[in-house]
């Protein structure tokens, strides 16, 4: 889900596991 919330530290862990 690339949103643009990726910018906030938080969404980039999410992301990360996500990945």
């Amino acid at each position: 889900m690339c949103r643009p919330m990726m910018t906030q530290p938080k969404s980039r862990l999410m992301t990360g596991i996500k990945l």
